[in-house]
């Protein structure tokens, strides 16, 4: 959406001029202009949406559509978290992160199985700590 600084108005589409400067192929400059005042002045507005229900919120309002939104949107960015909290400090979770890192440091595609069965005891006490 865009927004003309000269009459005031807002509009979903502006006019168009391409510039060629004397060449017959793209790519030309763009300029544009008010749909109803031919103004070049003209700014973008940023549609946000509320971050429950999706719903595209009016110029005064910031992160929800109205309060009940508010307070489902806040308990389930709580929920999610909690549960990314959670999964930080899962152990499982944690080792297999490692595997990843060990993966693209060695250039390797191992799997959880195959790097605990075949490379982890391979691995010096310092070099294991490291991944566990």
């Amino acid at each position: 959406m865009y927004y003309c600084t000269d009459c005031g108005k807002k509009f979903d589409t502006c006019k168009v001029s391409y510039e060629r400067h004397g060449f017959e192929f793209a790519p030309f400059e763009e300029f544009l202009f008010c749909p109803y005042c031919s103004s070049d002045r003209i700014k973008e507005l940023k549609v946000r949406y509320c971050r429950c229900c999706g719903k595209k919120l009016t110029d005064f309002k910031r992160w929800y559509c109205n309060d009940e939104c508010k307070r489902r949107g806040e308990k389930l960015w709580r929920i999610e978290r909690e549960k990314r909290r959670r999964l930080q400090s899962n152990s499982l979770m944690k080792i297999v992160s490692k595997i990843e890192q060990y993966n693209i440091t060695h250039g390797t595609n191992y799997s959880y199985g195959a790097f605990v069965a075949n490379i982890l005891p391979k691995m010096s006490k310092r070099e294991a700590e490291e991944y566990i």
